[in-house]
């Protein structure tokens, strides 16, 4: 029972620090390394990658596969083809054990499936681009013999500013209702609210994103900056101040919840490297592959 505890114990304190919650993560978990790599500190920019604001996701015919690797043999997968994304995410075994024998042991599996797409409906002034976005879908999470699914939107805006070269956007995120839920008692949606504006100065962007988190006291501050070193290699380091409040070995604290993230284009794809510092918990590992076509 020890060892039981101690591993969903685990599990819990990786998605506070990573989702700044810890139900239902497969909804606020960043899908992809770009996302992990920048703490999702660009999500006003319309870009390829994935993007917690659906005002930024770029709506040409795009591919992207992605694999995270987190401590305690977690893994997640996400692989969005065009508008349409499927998320895995898979926690592997969890064994109950008392003097190395096995008593009893479960799968914990989370799903999502969603569409995503957005709306230029400023377009033609010469110095604006104004952006419309929505994200909805379905998610379904089963513990052992216990499950839950629902429905979940997402909405946000992103402008343009072209002749500054600068980006802003507003999103609502996790805006959604449980059809089903693990028990009798209802468990709080991770729903929050989102600012973001990226700033592009030479061959760097400065990107910054504020969340309020409908449950939680601590607000959430991202910083991130990314270096255009060539026109096909870019290289990412950001940080979250949320991680912040869980450090719990002070000499580790200025790495705790920073991220850094190397990218490289080559013809019609994208590669993307991600590792996120979670303290004492470990890293986290990521690779996206994005294919325009």
């Amino acid at each position: 029972m020890m060892k039981k505890k101690i591993l969903i114990s685990t599990v819990v304190l990786i998605f506070s620090i990573v989702c700044t919650q810890s139900q239902y993560q497969i909804l606020s978990i960043p899908k992809d390394a770009y996302s992990i790599s920048s703490n999702d500190g660009f999500s006003s920019l319309y870009n390829v990658f994935d993007s917690s604001n659906p005002a930024s996701q770029n709506n040409n015919k795009i591919n992207n596969y992605s694999l995270v690797y987190f401590p305690a043999d977690i893994k997640f997968a996400n692989f969005k083809i065009n508008n349409f994304s499927l998320s895995i995410l898979n926690y592997g075994t969890i064994k109950e054990e008392i003097d190395n024998v096995v008593l009893n042991q479960f799968t914990a599996n989370e799903y999502s499936f969603s569409y995503k797409y957005n709306w230029e409906i400023i377009n033609q002034h010469p110095s604006i681009s104004l952006r419309f976005g929505l994200n909805t879908g379905f998610y379904y999470s089963q513990i052992d013999n216990f499950n839950s699914y629902g429905i979940v939107s997402s909405v946000g805006l992103s402008n343009l500013f072209k002749n500054i070269n600068l980006s802003i956007g507003l999103s609502v995120n996790n805006l959604g209702m449980s059809l089903k839920n693990y028990s009798n008692s209802a468990i709080d949606f991770p729903t929050y609210y989102s600012f973001n504006f990226a700033y592009k100065y030479k061959n760097m962007l400065l990107g910054y994103t504020f969340k309020k988190n409908q449950y939680l006291i601590d607000d959430e501050h991202i910083a991130a900056i990314k270096f255009i070193i060539k026109s096909n290699i870019y290289l990412n380091f950001s940080t979250t101040s949320y991680a912040q409040n869980l450090v719990i070995n002070d000499n580790d604290k200025y790495f705790y919840g920073s991220s850094i993230g190397i990218g490289y284009k080559i013809n019609s794809y994208n590669i993307y490297l991600g590792l996120k510092n979670i303290g004492i918990s470990g890293n986290i590992l990521a690779i996206t592959i994005s294919n325009t076509f």
